[in-house]
């Protein structure tokens, strides 16, 4: 497996560029970028932090847009916003394909107003999504996430039931799933074979903390996904006042490492 970090860690505290500097000295050499505004979807800003990358000898696994910006709009109406929410869209994948990232990492509607979504609803959208992508040879991965579509494994099924691109997988997020109230093993399977990407932190109760200082268990998922023969990414990706200094953030990515290397 690809045990790396996102820079998602250093959201509001650092900008990306900045942030790739930091992880330099982890040792980590995966990272998956996490651009996190409209001016970070250009291709003059995305050709500098491809150049970073370069720099540092990082390969980046997945690109992971702030996803409230425009991703709940392309599964709303048939109109003007939906189709400029695509065009957005289109633009990351843009982005992902200068970095060479083979991933996109989607977190869909916001689920405001009820607290369960269909896989029959979005599959349509997410369709379109998916022959975009295409055409740039980029997947798109679907994240288990609590306030949006898929905060239950069941919607997995139901999505994958009625789509007919070929190229998305999903995205295992540990905590997301603590907050959904149901096991991260009811998501990953799931997902089953579609799994392409996972995110890492630890949990005290609901609370967020580093990997090892909380009660998930590391090491029966680490199992897991080798039975699964999985060999994808493996992204620590905590909050950033989870740590307080890039040494903490260091050991944790050590401790993921020895579990998922």
């Amino acid at each position: 497996m690809k045990v790396g970090i996102s820079t998602a860690c250093f959201h509001g505290k650092s900008e990306v560029e900045q942030s790739l500097t930091r992880l330099y000295s982890t040792g980590t050499r995966n990272v998956e970028i996490f651009l996190e505004c409209f001016s970070e979807y250009e291709p003059d800003y995305v050709r500098e932090l491809d150049r970073l990358c370069k720099q540092f000898g990082f390969a980046v696994s997945a690109v992971h847009p702030l996803t409230t910006q425009f991703e709940p709009q392309i599964f709303g109406p048939p109109c003007r916003q939906q189709r400029e929410a695509m065009g957005i869209f289109q633009k990351v994948l843009a982005a992902a394909k200068i970095l060479g990232a083979p991933l996109y990492n989607l977190h869909g509607p916001v689920m405001i107003k009820k607290s369960a979504d269909s896989g029959a609803r979005v599959a349509g959208p997410f369709d379109a999504m998916l022959k975009a992508a295409e055409e740039l040879g980029v997947t798109v991965c679907w994240e288990n996430v609590s306030w949006s579509s898929f905060n239950r494994p069941e919607f997995a099924g139901e999505l994958m039931e009625r789509l007919h691109g070929d190229n998305y997988g999903f995205t295992l997020d540990v905590k997301q799933a603590v907050r959904s109230g149901r096991p991260w093993e009811d998501y990953l399977k799931a997902m089953g074979g579609r799994l392409k990407n996972v995110h890492l932190c630890d949990m005290k109760g609901s609370a967020a903390c580093l990997p090892g200082r909380g009660e998930l268990d590391f090491r029966k998922l680490a199992r897991r996904l080798r039975e699964m023969d999985y060999s994808g990414p493996v992204t620590l990706e905590v909050y950033a006042d989870n740590f307080q200094n890039d040494g903490e953030l260091t050991g944790a990515f050590h401790y993921l490492e020895d579990l998922f290397g």
